[in-house]
């Protein structure tokens, strides 16, 4: 045989008992989840704001065309950063999201899935920081299982868009620490615009733009140590290509478009909208900034409901980490990443409140409005310090007269602080006794103490092994577990919304829009054990969606503009009516000026409202009377249609006030919803000139095409869409949905990532075909690689 065709030492017993016990505890914390009679968000999220969302766009798949719009709230798929309707892993196509439970299980398959994709980058990650294919798969095992994971599980966009950060993380760190320009480029360019496309990447991308930081800083420092001027041109210049390969990329991300840019610098909840920004809310920052009383958070499950992050580690976790960090502190990756978590904790836990304003001043950390997401790069940077020090424990072994003294101190430190944690907390997050979790972290401490004296590998290995048995059950005594069925569901209120939807669905054929009143609410906000349960009258908009119903009353983006600027401000106006509404569904007895109650249910009244306007409203004008303008002399909000002005703009709306309306013969019938051709159906009967006034919001991608030929559209008030129809124009009407720009960027996304993975196996492959295969290289701590 010839000497470059050296077999690979065969792994021992010990190490695939490690692997297997890594990969075992994953699978038995996530797996019931793929059951339905468990749920890993029964009332979160899942329920509210993307299982409505996901139902539309599931519709539109099963229908057969690529869903542009939310045809339930009328809502521009390519704005929504909620979603990228062409992000395959969700399954649109497989799986039910059409009510409430079925959500929360389609959900929970979605985690499930991107868990295992975070688990696999996660591993690829801490391979390239130098650990053993070993201590690897142990380190992403519990990243994986770590309770900030689950915890950013309740947005299943969040997990999508956190499954490809380790992959970013680990082109800067091929970048900078192994002078691997293309490859590093690319993975950093791949792994950014996977977090973009999969979800709200902004909020998870924060994560990468404190990571890229840290390591950048210390990247400089270490080059002007050196003084080799020429690697930084070569890293700036890798940078500037990983920054182009993003753009194209994620030319059709929903947050990455180009009129979006200025929402990944500056965010706002009150103001933020399609290609506009405002000021951050600083007391939305700062709400979860802690204090060095709260660090106990690290170590115990504290019962706290953080938006986006959870900072629990585990003692295991922790001791690990506490390892990797002292060994490992003389080799530049594995010391960045400790400063990585030590600043995350300072920042969270340490730091002033003008100091957490000032970081929240920095671009793409300024868009992580919830604290609680800086989270996930502890998370990421406490995965590859435990990795390394699992390598470390498994595999380094000093002699009895080296073994540090700051280990010792650190060990007994950790021991003392767990127990007396767990021990004297009282609100714990947990499903078992306070003694079980203090059991868990006193054998965790001793065993991990025990283990750094034991000389024998064998034992060590074993015993690494059970300590990640404790770690693993440390978690699951501290990770809630629900039943398959929602709890809000199982409540009087939501049934009765939805006898009340059944009602309409029976009695009227065409029931216009479903809105909600405001008093729609259960549940006490401030009981802490019913956060997350209580219905209010955007939350019950969803069981319209589910049902099949348009609506007013739920929404699935603070950013969507119409939402902000038309139907939330009719919320205390109740004035549905104009705007398409047909029914309003109340707790409250309502004013005959609004309308009529028709049917109640339980708590729930349902009311015919007054001055009802279809959908499609005609308006018939005297001759001559009211002209189309001439759409270049008009003002275009950014992403909408030409904005009518002066004049036009009254006129029009003292006719939708019920002045000069058309006969009968004239006016458009009832419209429908035409899923296959993306668009919305009803027909002009022939007769003079009209105007068209329609209750969609007046996104520039709007087509209205009548017997064949295309209408010019205006822009009214920001809130409706206006035609006008020329005489003996007549014949089928179709208002659909095409945003060109979107579609021709979807093509070149497309295109670019068939190049950009091609290209990724080449520069794996290809120096591998050019030279001989030489005998594996051993890694730094000897591990099985």
């Amino acid at each position: 045989m010839p000497p470059y065709r050296c077999k690979m030492k065969r792994p021992e017993l010990t190490q695939i008992l490690l692997v297997a016990v890594a990969l075992g505890g994953a699978i038995a914390l996530y797996a019931p989840y793929l059951s339905a009679h468990w749920s890993i968000s029964p009332f979160g999220d899942t329920i509210y704001l993307t299982g409505p969302l996901f139902c539309d766009i599931s519709r539109s798949v099963m229908a057969g065309v690529s869903p542009l719009m939310n045809w339930s709230t009328f809502e521009a798929l390519n704005y929504n950063p909620h979603v990228a309707p062409y992000y395959p892993f969700y399954l649109f196509g497989w799986l039910d999201f059409c009510s409430a439970t079925a959500a929360a299980q389609a959900t929970d398959i979605i985690v499930i899935v991107h868990v295992a994709i975070f688990s696999i980058t996660m591993t690829s990650l801490i391979r390239a920081t130098g650990a053993g294919l070993v201590a690897s798969i142990g380190g992403a095992a519990i990243a994986a299982t770590l309770p900030n994971t689950y915890t950013i599980s309740n947005f299943p966009t969040f997990i999508a868009a956190a499954a490809w950060l380790p992959l970013a993380t680990e082109g800067i760190v091929r970048l900078y620490y192994h002078r691997q320009f293309a490859l590093g480029a690319l993975l950093l360019a791949a792994g950014t615009s996977a977090m973009l496309t999969a979800g709200p990447g902004t909020n998870l991308l924060s994560a990468l733009v404190l990571i890229g930081l840290v390591l950048t800083v210390d990247t400089l420092v270490r080059l002007a140590a050196s003084k080799e001027g020429a690697i930084g041109h070569r890293l700036a210049a890798a940078l500037i290509a990983a920054a182009g390969i993003t753009a194209i990329l994620c030319l059709a991300s929903t947050i990455n478009l180009f009129s979006h840019i200025s929402e990944i610098i500056r965010w706002t909840r009150s103001g933020a909208v399609v290609g506009q920004a405002g000021t951050t809310n600083i007391t939305e920052i700062l709400t979860e900034q802690q204090s060095w009383r709260d660090l106990p958070q690290l170590l115990v499950p504290i019962n706290l409901h953080f938006a986006a992050g959870y900072y629990l580690l585990g003692p295991a976790a922790a001791l690990l980490a506490f390892l990797g960090a002292v060994r490992g502190w003389s080799k530049p990756v594995v010391r960045v990443f400790a400063i990585l978590v030590i600043l995350s904790i300072v920042l969270v836990f340490l730091s002033p409140s003008k100091v957490v304003l000032l970081w929240a001043l920095i671009p793409g950390l300024s868009h992580t409005r919830h604290l609680s997401l800086v989270a996930t790069p502890l998370a990421v940077g406490i995965s590859v310090l435990t990795a390394h020090g699992l390598a470390s424990l498994l595999y380094d072994i000093p002699k009895q007269q080296q073994r540090s003294m700051v280990l010792r101190i650190g060990c007994l430190a950790i021991l003392v602080a767990s127990v007396i944690a767990v021990m004297s907390t009282a609100t714990l997050r947990s499903v078992y006794p306070i003694w079980f979790l203090g059991v868990i972290t006193a054998l965790s401490a001793i065993l991990f103490a025990v283990l750094t004296w034991i000389r024998s590998g064998m034992m060590r290995r074993l015993g690494a092994a059970f300590l990640l048995v404790l770690q693993f059950a440390f978690v699951v005594g501290s990770m809630p577990r629900f039943d398959g069925t929602p709890a809000v569901v199982r409540t009087e209120l939501w049934r009765s919304i939805e006898a009340a939807l059944d009602h309409i669905r029976k009695s009227d054929p065409d029931p216009g829009r479903i809105a909600m009143h405001t008093s729609i609410e259960s549940g006490d906000p401030t009981d802490v054990k019913s956060k997350g349960r209580d219905l209010n009258y955007l939350k019950a908009g969803t069981a319209a969606t589910y049902m099949g119903f348009t609506t007013f009353s739920h929404y699935t983006s603070p950013r969507i503009y119409w939402k902000f600027r038309h139907e939330i401000g009719l919320v205390g106006k109740s004035n549905f009516g104009p705007y398409g509404g047909k029914y309003l569904l109340s707790m409250v007895p309502l004013p005959d000026t609004l309308g009529k109650e028709v049917f109640r249910t339980g708590a729930i009244g349902v009311f015919l409202l007054n001055r009802q306007r279809p959908l499609v409203a005609t308006i018939c004008p005297k001759p001559d009377e009211l002209k189309a303008p001439d759409a270049s002399n008009l003002k275009t909000p950014p992403g909408q249609l030409p904005l009518l002005e002066g004049a036009l703009v009254q006129a029009v709306i003292g006719f939708q006030d019920g002045r000069d309306d058309c006969p009968a013969d004239l006016a458009v019938p009832p419209s429908r919803i035409d899923r296959e051709a993306n668009a919305l159906d009803f027909s002009i009967p022939p007769g003079p000139e009209r105007i068209l006034v329609i209750s969609m919001p007046p996104y520039s991608s709007w087509q209205l095409w009548v017997g064949g030929r295309r209408l010019p559209l205006y822009n009214l008030r920001e809130q409706q869409v206006v035609a006008f129809v020329p005489a003996n124009v007549s014949g089928r009407a179709m208002l659909r949905y095409r945003p060109n720009t979107y579609e021709w960027r979807v093509r070149i996304s497309e295109l670019g990532w068939v190049v950009v993975m091609l290209t990724i196996v080449g520069v794996l492959v290809w120096p591998r075909l050019r030279s001989n295969p030489s005998p594996p290289t051993p890694k730094l701590n000897g591990s099985w690689v």
